[in-house]
């Protein structure tokens, strides 16, 4: 029992002391003992002093109590109760407690006593604030003492504690013993700073990594040794976990280095800015480099949503199915069930699998279901962006026994995190229409935060599903999207992000590019086109990093508006926060863009614009009180010696639209080329000359039937070069 006492106040000591482990709520109350001793019986009154520990796993609850009573005795103690929950009022102190007890009686003699005896507390609460507690209490020692207790105690809160900063870890500001050979100190500067995550958009959203990139630079006389690089965050920031020291061992002289700091966001990181602080410590003479300051955004997580989003049925005779191609469910038919699965959720789903559970009719058969899917019925999908999906195929036999018109199929979708599990039933119904699997079309729009996904279309785009394999993997290729849609001070261009996100599927299947290769923007601003591409003087920005120099490929696409300048009559990309009226001020030069592509020392540039630069577009003119001008954007791009240029229209035309289709008619006509409508010679290997000869018959005769207006692609390159091989 002593060891007991002593383990009891270690265990309040601690968290007594330690106010970081966990916070308390407050009790204060009092309660009534009926008892009897030694065949006497009495009333004691006490007061009671509760701690409740509300933060842990398993609440605990200490009780200070003292008090006197008939039987002449004091006395005052505490003990520890487990706290169990029923319901959201009902709280039950269920399990059995010892009570340190100290009394000071007997005949007036003071003279204390410690007792252990058992407690079998039950407390019933109401809400969060009222507790009722009715105790029995027995002490052996004390001649078989008996008593009952009835109690009541009010809890409160007190003001929760302020967030402590954790304060940069920094090296004590003392000095090493120079080493003989230091005669000289180094002279260390913080050069460049900069942050990438994994997805590449500079934002670190929950449960993904980036790193911090440090290029520090010694211009001083003196070699620098032994240095360590400081991390430390300005204030708390809840879910952000960071590499706090890294040791350098040698700077030269004139030399540099590029550290590169983990940074990785948790499943409870909020929306807000984050701020590093970095600081270089040289230890031999103090030469630190001046700190810098590094901010980036997290993001908080977004939850996914997996859901059947779209069904059609195959009753040919092809593949496993065997019908009459009717596109309808009939009795004694062999179907495939296609079946497209979509994350319209705003967040990024995981490791996502589908389990096919058994109809609710026995006279639907599921066919060769183990091969397909393997014994658990698993239909793996993996990983699914906001508002992208995937196709099952569910072969099933329909008997010619079934009686009713309607039959279930349920689906469990579980995602990699267990609370994202979600749950669907496809109901399908005997001798309906069904759309075939051709004809069912998917949206890839990506649902941004706080917005309704809007609802699947009926019908399936062809090049948004038929996507071609290609032949070669492009290791080393690397590619720049750019979709604008949203314009702060002009109208919007209605499926710019659309295309961009097509053509990001087409470069990754029929181009073989990889994924961590392809820089994509939505909606950028100058600065971020200027980050990309560089400026006038210096071409090394974002895609001069990704590149490896005389051996990759680069593939830019652009869509959005393009500008002509009214008094320069250059050619110009309309960033998102930019003025159409002020577009030689705040536009991105074409020619600025195609100058600095041919100073990067790579294999091959292909450029696709779909946009215009007369001043005109779909809805009208961009600049106000001006007619379309006379812009040539192909003249500037004989100065890419190594490169093909492909844009939407020719001068004083107009880039048209396809809603039909959902696509830029440009974009949409260039996708269709690619996937082998443009293969004239039907040798899978298409070429400039054949895509040429494809778009500017194709786009010229859809935009004269759609508006009556002409519109031709023009193109710039050699005919004979390749631009994609098909499986």
């Amino acid at each position: 029992m002593k060891i007991l006492n002593i383990l009891t106040l270690i265990f309040l000591s601690y968290y007594s002391l330690n106010s970081q482990k966990l916070d308390f709520t407050h009790g204060i109350g009092g309660s009534a003992e009926i008892a009897t001793w030694s065949s006497i019986w009495g009333a004691s009154p006490y007061i009671h002093y509760h701690i409740l520990f509300s933060e842990m796993k398993k609440p605990f609850t200490l009780d200070l109590s003292a008090g006197t009573g008939t039987h002449i005795y004091s006395s005052a103690g505490f003990h520890l109760l487990y706290r169990f929950r029923i319901l959201s009022s009902l709280r039950f102190n269920i399990t059995p407690s010892f009570y340190a007890y100290a009394g000071i009686g007997e005949e007036f003699i003071f003279q204390p006593r410690f007792y252990y005896y058992p407690l079998f507390p039950l407390g019933i609460g109401f809400g969060k604030k009222l507790c009722f507690n009715l105790k029995y209490n027995f002490i052996p020692k004390l001649d078989g003492y008996h008593g009952f207790e009835f109690g009541i105690v009010y809890y409160y809160e007190k003001e929760k504690r302020k967030p402590v900063v954790k304060k940069p870890v920094f090296a004590e500001e003392t000095y090493k013993k120079p080493a003989q050979k230091l005669k000289l100190p180094p002279y260390l500067e913080i050069r460049e700073i900069y942050f990438i995550d994994e997805g590449k958009d500079t934002i670190l959203d929950a449960e993904e990594k980036g790193w911090v990139y440090v290029e520090i630079y010694n211009k001083g006389k003196g070699i620098a040794k032994d240095l360590t690089l400081y991390v430390s965050s300005l204030e708390n920031y809840k879910g952000i976990e960071f590499k706090e020291k890294i040791n350098i061992e040698e700077i030269g002289v004139k030399k540099g280095i590029k550290v590169k700091i983990p940074v990785e966001a948790k499943e409870d990181v909020e929306d807000r800015i984050v701020k590093l602080r970095i600081d270089v410590k040289e230890p031999y003479f103090g030469a630190d480099a001046d700190p810098k300051i590094i901010s980036f955004t997290s993001k908080a997580l977004e939850p996914p949503e997996i859901l059947i989003a779209q069904t059609g049925i195959d009753d040919d005779e092809k593949g496993l199915s065997m019908g009459n191609y009717n596109s309808k469910i009939d009795p004694g038919e062999t179907i495939e069930l296609n079946v497209i699965f979509q994350n319209q959720g705003t967040g990024k789903a995981q490791d996502v699998r589908v389990k096919i559970l058994p109809p609710d009719d026995k006279n639907i058969f599921y066919i060769a279901i183990d091969s397909l899917f393997g014994k658990d019925s698993l239909f793996y999908i993996g990983k699914l962006e906001p508002g992208e999906w995937k196709k099952m195929v569910l072969p099933l036999y329909v008997s010619k026994r079934i009686k009713k018109e309607k039959f279930r199929i349920p689906f469990i979708i579980f995602e990699k995190r267990k609370r994202f599990t979600f749950y669907d039933t496809l109901t399908l119904a005997l001798g309906k229409k069904f759309r075939r699997p051709e004809e069912i079309v998917m949206t890839k729009e990506i649902k941004e935060k706080h917005v309704e996904i809007k609802k699947v279309p009926e019908l399936l785009v062809d090049v948004d599903v038929n996507i071609p394999e290609g032949r070669k993997i492009n290791e080393n290729a690397v590619a720049v999207i750019i979709g604008i849609s949203e314009y702060e001070n002009t109208g919007s261009v209605d499926y710019a992000l659309r295309d961009a996100s097509i053509i990001k599927e087409y470069l990754l299947k029929t181009f073989g590019f990889k994924e961590e290769n392809i820089i994509f923007y939505k909606n950028p601003g100058k600065s971020e086109l200027e980050r990309v591409f560089g400026i006038k003087g210096n071409y090394k920005g974002q895609l001069y990093n990704y590149i490896r120099e005389g051996e990759s490929e680069v593939f830019i696409y652009y869509s959005g508006h393009g500008a002509p300048g009214l008094k320069d009559k250059r050619a110009y990309l309309l960033p998102s926060d930019a003025h159409p009226d002020y577009v030689e001020i705040e536009g991105y030069p074409l020619d600025l863009l195609i100058e600095n592509l041919s100073k990067l020392n790579v294999k091959r540039v292909i450029l696709v614009i779909d946009a215009c630069f007369s001043g005109a577009y779909q809805k009208g003119m961009l600049i106000a009180k001006a007619s379309p001008l006379a812009i040539d954007v192909i003249k500037p791009a004989k100065r890419l010696k190594n490169g093909i240029i492909i844009t939407a229209s020719g001068e004083r035309e107009v880039a048209s639209w396809y809603p039909e289709k959902k696509h830029g008619l440009f974009t949409y006509y260039f996708l269709k080329g690619i996937s082998g409508s443009a293969d004239k010679d039907g040798d899978k290997v298409i070429t400039l000359g054949e895509l040429k000869e494809y778009l500017k018959k194709e786009v010229s005769y859809m935009a004269r039937r759609l508006y009556g207006r002409e519109q031709h692609p023009r193109i710039e390159g050699k005919d004979e070069e390749i631009i994609v091989e098909l499986k």
